[in-house]
């Protein structure tokens, strides 16, 4: 069919004027009337030949022809579902031909959206099936631009708290899950959903991750009172940091004082110099009492410290602008 309608059978069509070959008029006919067309066809001529050879019973069938336009009615083919859902499983076939047998001809949003779980509303608006302007049809949950079926809206949630509590019972240090992989988790189909079923799970979604409200990090029985150890230190002497050696005697890693850092408990001024959230402003007001500008040498005193801390602080403090160096060895502090 395809070859003789294209111009490249023997027995295509041609034209008398240009000799041209196939169907001239094909593209000024739209794709679904083209096939629907051809389909009757294809069932006419069957129903002949089988009339013929004695197959068909009944009245004989003559060979197929067009009649005449003021003796035709006009027809159609009514599409129940324009977006098909593939199938995969068996018995996919079987179950969407019971689905399409209580189909109707008359569009009904509801239906559509509790039949497919979620679907995106440009898509229904498409279709036909529901205007663009309308409110969300009955039953169904509105987040963006996705119209979801509310018991398929619920699940979605309950997987999405299955999910986070699942990472943060495995993941006590780092409690929130990346939203990432929170929707591949929970099998939901747009990660710009994940805010709205957070809140419907009574989560939260933050810096780090999606978490419990309630949720927070939680140290090993061991680790805990070393980090507070350190912590005590500092407030005795705010810029004491402890060095590389100490914190690996107190078997504290890399992954212990990120967690320090995330849960508000420490604060991490370069790599190895961990100091208290609050250092920075009284580190900032020793300076101030200095006279400007003033050196590493004067500030390292100032705060009683050693130069492995003073000089990533004082580098730290010209990024966040609160001080600003004027030469090679010289500092302000920025009023």
């Amino acid at each position: 069919m395809n070859a003789w309608k294209n111009g490249k059978a023997t027995d295509s069509p041609a034209s008398n004027d240009t000799g041209e070959r196939g169907l001239l008029w094909r593209d000024a006919v739209s794709t679904d009337v083209f096939e629907c067309a051809s389909v009757d066809a294809a069932e006419a001529l069957g129903n002949w030949k089988s009339s013929k050879t004695g197959k068909r019973r009944g009245r004989k069938v003559l060979f197929p022809k067009f009649r005449a336009k003021h003796k035709d009615k006009p027809r159609y083919r009514l599409v129940l579902d324009t977006m098909p859902p593939l199938l995969h499983a068996r018995g996919d076939a079987r179950r969407r031909a019971d689905q399409l047998s209580t189909m109707t001809d008359r569009p009904d949003a509801a239906g559509d959206v509790a039949r497919r779980g979620a679907v995106r509303r440009t898509a229904l608006v498409t279709a036909g099936v529901l205007d663009r302007t309308a409110a969300a049809p009955e039953g169904a949950v509105a987040a963006g631009d996705w119209l979801v079926d509310r018991v398929v809206w619920k699940g979605w949630a309950a997987a999405l708290r299955r999910a986070v509590d699942e990472w943060a019972a495995a993941n006590p240090l780092s409690p929130g899950l990346a939203p990432e992989a929170a929707v591949r988790r929970a099998g939901i189909p747009d990660p710009r959903l994940i805010g709205a079923l957070a809140a419907e799970a009574g989560l939260v979604v933050d810096n780090h991750g999606v978490r419990g409200r309630e949720t927070g990090i939680r140290f090993p029985e061991p680790v805990r009172p070393r980090v507070g150890g350190i912590c005590g230190g500092l407030r005795d002497a705010p810029f004491a940091a402890p060095g590389a050696a100490d914190l690996a005697r107190q078997g504290l890693s890399r992954r212990h004082l990120a967690a320090a850092v995330a849960s508000g408990l420490l604060y991490r001024v370069a790599d190895g110099v961990y100091l208290l959230p609050d250092a920075l402003p009284e580190a900032v007001r020793r300076l101030a009492g200095l006279g400007q500008p003033f050196t590493v040498s004067q500030a390292r005193a100032v705060w009683d410290t050693s130069r492995r801390v003073a000089v990533p602080l004082l580098e730290h403090l010209d990024q966040r602008g609160l001080t600003c160096r004027i030469d090679a060895a010289h500092r302000i502090v920025r009023r």
